[in-house]
């Protein structure tokens, strides 16, 4: 590389490209917490956002300049083409001193970036069972992922993982990899909705921007139906991912008494649908960490969730009632136990709101992300 990385560190600000986020205002977790990350860093860094145009019509946000990648809609292989459009551009017309690369399926670009530029490659979601597929995909496009996470890997500067157990996994695979979590913005009266819970009509609440079956609603779905829960159930997000999946959860839901109502961006109106719940039910059965989970946390309102170690890397069984991940007898025991035992679910809920307190604050966050970009280019 031809710049002088230590006149970078002692006389400007850090010059840094951005791909993979899509763009903000954040619609997504990766985007969500880059937007959080680099918002905080703005004094320190000068940013450049590579946007697509579905997700972002901003050139200018907040200080943070964004280029704005046209597609015509939200696919794959329009996803693809942003992304390497993204790495030419930068190749060719950006001057800047790292690039950061969101999503491990995005490291092919990883090499046409090295040719000029230090990459951080971030890894937002890490599978610890690595023949583990996503089932949104096919074979075919599971087998260009699984290449390029390994191109990705294998020429990156610094792999970064939100996830603990992540660390293990990728370090065979990378020169370097460091752990950094995600994070959550602490809202303003962020108790939750004080409600009496006998006699009355028992909300639980579920959300996950895409609505998959690694998400885990089936589980809950079937564990209502199994004790015969007669209470509202209110899904947010978008089922329309997958439609044979969708047409399974209409149909396990017919018997319940189950409120859509869709991906919800406005994160005002999500916390409090969210708020107004008894208890939210995470049943993913694969993530990276979870922003979702965090600040679910940060409204103080008592989760049951998986006992995936993504989850169990955040919060203990102090913080968090978990169950055995796709178990759904154990899931519905799960849930009439918190309805029986609910004051138990709140001193959970306040002791997993004090960890998010102390131990995933996004200016510490975005501090640690500041730290990375500059031992990277100590060492380019």
């Amino acid at each position: 590389m031809s710049v002088d990385c230590g006149v970078i560190m002692a006389e400007r600000k850090i010059k840094v490209a951005v791909i993979g986020a899509k763009g903000f205002p954040a619609r997504g977790g990766a985007a969500r917490s880059n937007e959080e990350i680099y918002r905080r860093l703005i004094d320190k860094c000068d940013v450049t956002v590579y946007a697509m145009s579905t997700h972002a019509h901003q050139k200018d946000y907040h200080g943070i300049k964004q280029i704005i990648i046209k597609v015509p809609k939200h696919h794959w292989v329009f996803v693809a083409w942003y992304l390497f459009s993204s790495a030419i551009h930068a190749l060719f017309f950006g001057k800047y001193d790292v690039v950061h690369v969101n999503h491990l399926q995005a490291g092919y670009i990883v090499p046409v970036l090295r040719i000029r530029y230090a990459v951080v490659l971030n890894a937002h979601g890490v599978l610890i069972d690595k023949e583990f597929k996503d089932e949104k995909w096919n074979p075919f496009q599971n087998y260009l992922f699984k290449h390029s996470i390994a191109m990705g890997l294998r020429t990156s500067s610094i792999v970064v993982t939100v996830s603990k157990s992540g660390v293990d996994v990728l370090r065979p695979d990378t020169k370097e990899v460091v752990y950094i979590p995600n994070g959550v913005s602490m809202q303003k009266g962020c108790s939750s909705t004080s409600l009496d819970i006998n006699g009355k009509k028992v909300d639980i609440v579920f959300a996950a921007a895409r609505i998959i079956p690694l998400k885990g609603l089936h589980d809950l779905l079937e564990g209502l139906r199994r004790i015969e829960y007669r209470g509202r159930i209110r899904i947010i997000g978008d089922l329309s991912h997958i439609g044979t999946y969708q047409d399974r959860i209409m149909s396990i839901s017919q018997q319940l008494n189950t409120e859509f109502l869709g991906l919800i961006i406005d994160r005002d109106t999500l916390f409090k649908y969210i708020k107004e719940g008894f208890f939210f039910v995470f049943p993913s059965h694969c993530e990276g960490m979870s922003n979702m989970l965090l600040e679910v946390a940060s409204l103080k309102v008592p989760i049951i969730a998986s006992n995936i170690v993504q989850n169990t890397d955040v919060f203990d069984d102090t913080e968090v009632l978990y169950f055995n991940t796709g178990d759904v007898a154990d899931l519905s025991d799960k849930i009439l136990w918190a309805l029986n035992n609910y004051s138990e679910m709140e001193k959970k809920a306040a002791n997993a709101f004090q960890k998010v307190v102390n131990d995933y604050n996004w200016d510490q966050i975005a501090n640690a992300y500041y730290r990375t970009l500059q031992r990277v280019l100590r060492s380019c």
